[in-house]
Protein backbone atom coordinates (compact mmCIF):
# COMPACT_ATOMS: atom_id res chain seq x y z
CA UNK A 1 0.00 0.00 0.00
CA UNK A 2 1.06 3.42 -0.60
CA UNK A 3 2.27 5.57 1.98
CA UNK A 4 -0.75 8.21 0.46
CA UNK A 5 -3.27 5.44 0.66
CA UNK A 6 -2.41 4.78 4.40
CA UNK A 7 -2.48 8.27 5.26
CA UNK A 8 -5.89 8.94 3.35
CA UNK A 9 -7.72 6.77 5.86
CA UNK A 10 -8.43 8.19 9.22
CA UNK A 11 -9.08 11.28 6.82
CA UNK A 12 -12.03 8.95 5.24
CA UNK A 13 -13.10 7.90 8.12
CA UNK A 14 -13.53 11.40 9.09
CA UNK A 15 -15.86 11.84 6.28
CA UNK A 16 -18.21 9.01 7.27
CA UNK A 17 -19.74 11.25 10.04
CA UNK A 18 -23.02 10.28 8.99
CA UNK A 19 -22.33 6.35 9.50
CA UNK A 20 -25.66 5.24 11.17
CA UNK A 21 -27.62 8.32 11.27
CA UNK A 22 -29.89 7.44 8.59
CA UNK A 23 -31.64 4.43 9.50
CA UNK A 24 -31.80 3.09 5.78
CA UNK A 25 -27.91 3.33 4.88
CA UNK A 26 -26.53 3.12 8.43
CA UNK A 27 -25.18 0.13 7.84
CA UNK A 28 -24.08 0.06 4.11
CA UNK A 29 -21.88 2.89 5.07
CA UNK A 30 -20.30 0.84 8.56
CA UNK A 31 -19.94 -1.72 6.07
CA UNK A 32 -18.10 0.28 3.16
CA UNK A 33 -16.04 2.11 6.23
CA UNK A 34 -15.08 -1.40 7.43
CA UNK A 35 -13.95 -3.15 4.27
CA UNK A 36 -11.50 0.12 3.68
CA UNK A 37 -10.47 -0.10 7.36
CA UNK A 38 -9.67 -3.95 6.66
CA UNK A 39 -7.89 -3.10 3.56
CA UNK A 40 -6.10 -0.60 4.73
CA UNK A 41 -4.64 -2.91 7.71
CA UNK A 42 -4.17 -5.76 5.55
CA UNK A 43 -2.03 -3.94 2.95
CA UNK A 44 0.26 -2.04 5.79
CA UNK A 45 0.60 -4.52 7.84
CA UNK A 46 1.57 -7.08 4.48
CA UNK A 47 4.27 -4.21 3.84
CA UNK A 48 5.79 -4.24 7.02
CA UNK A 49 5.92 -8.15 7.10
CA UNK A 50 7.40 -8.19 3.70
CA UNK A 51 10.19 -5.62 4.85
CA UNK A 52 11.00 -6.99 7.73
CA UNK A 53 10.66 -10.74 6.37
CA UNK A 54 13.05 -9.41 3.12
CA UNK A 55 15.68 -7.18 5.53
CA UNK A 56 16.43 -9.35 8.34
CA UNK A 57 14.36 -12.62 7.62
CA UNK A 58 11.06 -14.73 9.20
CA UNK A 59 12.26 -13.62 12.83
CA UNK A 60 11.68 -10.61 12.51
CA UNK A 61 8.55 -10.74 10.27
CA UNK A 62 7.49 -12.33 13.90
CA UNK A 63 8.18 -9.51 15.63
CA UNK A 64 5.99 -7.17 13.49
CA UNK A 65 3.16 -9.44 14.22
CA UNK A 66 3.89 -9.64 18.29
CA UNK A 67 4.68 -5.80 18.75
CA UNK A 68 3.72 -4.03 15.82
CA UNK A 69 0.34 -5.31 14.53
CA UNK A 70 -1.84 -3.45 17.13
CA UNK A 71 0.08 -0.34 16.21
CA UNK A 72 -0.52 -0.75 12.84
CA UNK A 73 -4.08 -1.47 13.54
CA UNK A 74 -4.63 2.09 15.79
CA UNK A 75 -2.61 3.95 13.20
CA UNK A 76 -5.21 3.08 10.24
CA UNK A 77 -8.09 3.66 12.40
CA UNK A 78 -6.24 7.03 13.32
CA UNK A 79 -8.54 7.88 16.23
CA UNK A 80 -10.75 9.22 13.76
CA UNK A 81 -14.15 7.04 15.14
CA UNK A 82 -15.07 6.86 18.86
CA UNK A 83 -16.12 3.64 19.56
CA UNK A 84 -14.72 1.54 16.28
CA UNK A 85 -12.76 -1.25 16.58
CA UNK A 86 -10.07 -2.98 14.59
CA UNK A 87 -8.42 -6.20 15.62
CA UNK A 88 -7.61 -10.00 14.14
CA UNK A 89 -8.73 -13.30 15.37
CA UNK A 90 -8.58 -17.17 14.35
CA UNK A 91 -9.75 -20.37 15.62
CA UNK A 92 -5.82 -21.24 15.78
CA UNK A 93 -4.75 -19.08 17.40
CA UNK A 94 -0.82 -17.76 17.66
CA UNK A 95 -1.30 -14.92 20.72
CA UNK A 96 -4.35 -16.35 23.33
CA UNK A 97 -5.08 -12.41 23.44
CA UNK A 98 -6.34 -12.77 20.25
CA UNK A 99 -8.57 -15.85 20.58
CA UNK A 100 -12.10 -14.70 19.26
CA UNK A 101 -15.23 -14.21 21.47
CA UNK A 102 -18.51 -15.89 21.08
CA UNK A 103 -19.68 -13.95 17.91
CA UNK A 104 -16.45 -13.91 16.29
CA UNK A 105 -16.21 -17.43 16.69
CA UNK A 106 -19.50 -17.74 14.46
CA UNK A 107 -18.12 -15.41 12.21
CA UNK A 108 -14.93 -17.51 11.50
CA UNK A 109 -17.25 -20.76 11.09
CA UNK A 110 -19.17 -18.76 8.91
CA UNK A 111 -16.31 -17.54 6.65
CA UNK A 112 -15.08 -20.98 6.47
CA UNK A 113 -17.98 -22.46 5.32
CA UNK A 114 -18.00 -19.91 2.59
CA UNK A 115 -15.05 -21.14 1.41
CA UNK A 116 -15.77 -24.45 1.52
CA UNK A 117 -18.38 -23.50 -0.80
CA UNK A 118 -16.73 -21.82 -3.14
CA UNK A 119 -15.80 -18.36 -2.20
CA UNK A 120 -12.71 -16.93 -3.07
CA UNK A 121 -10.81 -16.77 0.60
CA UNK A 122 -9.76 -12.89 -0.38
CA UNK A 123 -13.33 -12.12 -0.90
CA UNK A 124 -15.00 -14.02 2.00
CA UNK A 125 -16.80 -11.63 4.56
CA UNK A 126 -19.03 -11.97 7.04
CA UNK A 127 -21.41 -9.72 9.16
CA UNK A 128 -24.24 -9.09 11.92
CA UNK A 129 -25.97 -6.06 13.39
CA UNK A 130 -25.74 -7.12 17.28
CA UNK A 131 -26.66 -4.22 20.00
CA UNK A 132 -26.39 -1.02 18.20
CA UNK A 133 -23.28 -1.99 16.26
CA UNK A 134 -22.19 -3.70 12.80
CA UNK A 135 -19.95 -6.65 13.66
CA UNK A 136 -17.69 -7.47 10.74
CA UNK A 137 -14.91 -9.57 9.45
CA UNK A 138 -13.11 -10.18 6.37
CA UNK A 139 -11.31 -13.44 5.88
CA UNK A 140 -7.11 -13.64 6.21
CA UNK A 141 -6.30 -16.44 4.14
CA UNK A 142 -2.77 -17.51 4.14
CA UNK A 143 0.01 -15.95 1.63
CA UNK A 144 2.75 -18.03 0.39
CA UNK A 145 5.15 -15.94 2.69
CA UNK A 146 3.27 -16.64 5.68
CA UNK A 147 4.51 -20.40 5.87
CA UNK A 148 7.65 -19.62 6.74
CA UNK A 149 5.62 -19.38 10.44
CA UNK A 150 2.55 -20.61 10.17
CA UNK A 151 3.14 -23.32 7.89
CA UNK A 152 3.47 -27.01 7.69
CA UNK A 153 5.95 -27.23 11.41
CA UNK A 154 8.51 -30.03 9.95
CA UNK A 155 9.52 -27.35 7.11
CA UNK A 156 9.70 -24.22 9.69
CA UNK A 157 12.89 -22.74 10.03
CA UNK A 158 14.39 -23.56 13.12
CA UNK A 159 15.20 -20.10 13.73
CA UNK A 160 11.49 -19.25 13.46
CA UNK A 161 10.54 -22.06 16.10
CA UNK A 162 12.85 -20.46 18.70
CA UNK A 163 11.35 -17.05 18.44
CA UNK A 164 7.61 -18.72 18.16
CA UNK A 165 8.45 -20.87 21.12
CA UNK A 166 10.16 -17.98 23.37
CA UNK A 167 7.17 -15.16 22.26
CA UNK A 168 4.23 -17.74 22.15
CA UNK A 169 4.75 -20.77 23.91
CA UNK A 170 0.89 -21.86 23.31
CA UNK A 171 0.96 -21.40 19.83
CA UNK A 172 -1.83 -23.29 17.74
CA UNK A 173 -1.17 -21.47 14.61
CA UNK A 174 0.43 -23.71 12.48
CA UNK A 175 -0.29 -26.53 9.99
CA UNK A 176 -1.49 -23.96 7.36
CA UNK A 177 -1.53 -24.27 3.78
CA UNK A 178 -1.53 -21.24 1.06
CA UNK A 179 -4.56 -20.30 0.34
CA UNK A 180 -6.60 -21.56 4.00
CA UNK A 181 -8.48 -19.44 5.68
CA UNK A 182 -5.62 -18.44 8.82
CA UNK A 183 -7.73 -15.70 10.17
CA UNK A 184 -10.14 -12.86 10.35
CA UNK A 185 -9.44 -8.87 10.57
CA UNK A 186 -12.60 -7.88 12.69
CA UNK A 187 -14.10 -4.34 12.94
CA UNK A 188 -17.45 -3.32 15.15
CA UNK A 189 -18.74 0.10 13.99
CA UNK A 190 -21.30 1.92 16.68
CA UNK A 191 -24.45 2.54 15.03
CA UNK A 192 -26.93 5.64 15.29
CA UNK A 193 -23.91 7.56 17.02
CA UNK A 194 -22.11 10.81 15.72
Amino acid sequence: MTARRYLGVPLLLAGLAGVGCKKDDGVAEAMNGARLLTEAYRDALQGKLTSALNDEGPAAAIRVCNVEAPAIGAKVLGGQREGWMIQRTALRVRNPANAPNEWQRRGLEALQERIERGTAPAAAEWHEVEEGALRYMRAIPLGGMCTLCHGDPESIPQEVKDELARLYPEDRAVGFSEGELRGAFVVTVPLGTR
